[in-house]
């Protein structure tokens, strides 16, 4: 079976989103230099295109992560997510970081670092590194139409440079880039064949660089959040997609792996219990003064089914002010969700998707999902990571 292609509208929100920034790269390494990669499918199902599904990786990563080996723990989806969220408001900062004007009293010898213009309805990056006194790598990537209903068309660059008196000048297939130094950055004109980028794309501008550091994510304290429940309503039914399926010690992909049931492509299969794991909180702001109501389950990090039905939780209001900031934890059902203030997690409405709530979701939580297999189906019982190895197909109610 041919392989779908990625809508070229959500490619080009990928695109756009990771600025072909690799997020693997980025959150093992905090490397934010342009790559060469391709779009990855994070739940290994070329048919799943859905914008949380993807996520750009440099070609070294993609092959790792779609590796099949069982020779040494590969990443879990939950661990890509992660990093995907921090490389996209490591890249915010940086483009709201403010840009410095003040001339760098050394001269400008080594040309390195990264310097971007934008402006409404375009943009463009350009990452400088030292290969020799004499040759930079420079990779860019340039937008232009970013207000288009379509998307906007997109330029990249990824050549060496040579320095030439005071000039850096990229060449590359008829196509030349040179760039100036200005007191706070760069000017880059252009000259020969422009055929290579997209419809109206151009590097021609006045780069500022941005200050080192600024494109550096600050990091939030992790604090797991686990729950006995599935979002939505219902019991999900689920059916094998990929074989063998690994069983760990516990719902954790640090835990070990106590065996392997293998059965086959497109089986459904019996489990006994569900966890869903926030591996970081998303976060919810206040943009008025308001009131949230709800329920108070406690200073804990874990919602177990007796928890949420029987042993309480009081009836609670949270009085917060403009700028207010909320851990938000899961999403549960029906408009309502767990949410963290002042070390207490609450059950309340979740209103932030209507437009006039008080209420701004300004970060998605990242979670992944567990089931237990029990004794019936496996001589060994475990937790299966169902968003890398299980298909929900239906739910039951």
């Amino acid at each position: 079976m041919a392989r779908a292609r990625i809508p070229s509208k959500t490619e080009t929100a990928v695109l756009l989103d990771s600025r072909r920034r690799c997020a693997i790269c980025f959150g093992i390494d905090r490397d934010y230099s342009v790559k060469s990669g391709q779009i990855a499918h994070l739940d290994h199902n070329s048919g799943n295109n859905a914008i949380d599904n993807l996520a750009f990786l440099c070609l070294n990563h993609h092959d790792q992560y779609d590796s099949s080996t069982r020779q040494s723990k590969g990443l879990t989806i939950g661990e890509v997510k992660v990093f995907r969220a921090e490389l996209a408001e490591a890249l915010l900062a940086a483009r709201e970081a403010p840009i410095s004007l003040t001339p760098e009293s050394a001269p400008r010898a080594t040309w390195q670092g990264v310097y971007r213009w934008e402006n409404e309805n375009a943009s463009a990056e350009l990452s400088i590194e030292r290969i020799d006194a004499e040759r930079y790598a420079v990779r860019g990537l340039a937008f232009w139409g970013t207000l288009r209903p379509s998307g906007p068309n997109t330029g990249e660059i990824d050549a060496e440079a040579r320095v030439q008196a005071d000039l850096l000048v990229v060449e590359s297939s008829g196509y030349t880039l040179v760039l100036k130094p200005t007191a706070d950055g760069v000017m880059a004109i252009e000259e020969g064949n422009r055929a290579s980028l997209g419809h109206h794309v151009s590097f021609a501008g006045t780069f500022r660089k941005v200050p080192r550091g600024a494109e550096v994510f600050r990091q939030p304290s992790l604090r797991l959040f686990e729950s006995e429940f599935w979002p939505e309503e219902g019991r999900p039914k689920f059916v094998v997609k990929t074989s063998p399926l690994l069983l760990h010690a516990r719902p954790s992909s640090e835990s070990p792996i106590v065996g392997e049931l293998p059965l086959p492509l497109g089986a459904p299969i019996d489990f006994q219990g569900f966890r869903y794991r926030t591996l970081r909180p998303g976060e919810v702001v206040a943009v008025s003064d308001c009131v949230v109501h709800g329920r108070v389950l406690g200073a804990t990090d874990y919602i177990s089914n007796a928890n949420y039905y029987h042993d309480g939780g009081e009836s609670a209001s949270i009085q917060l002010t403009r700028g207010d900031r909320l851990e938000y934890l899961q999403y549960r059902a029906e408009g309502t969700g767990f949410v963290r203030w002042q070390g207490l997690v609450f059950d309340t409405d979740v209103t932030w998707s209507d437009p006039q709530s008080p209420l701004k979701q300004t970060r998605r939580p990242i979670a992944e999902g567990w089931v237990r297999i029990g004794e019936s189906a496996s001589d060994t019982p475990g937790w299966v990571l169902a968003d890398e190895q299980l298909q929900e197909i239906d739910r039951d109610f």
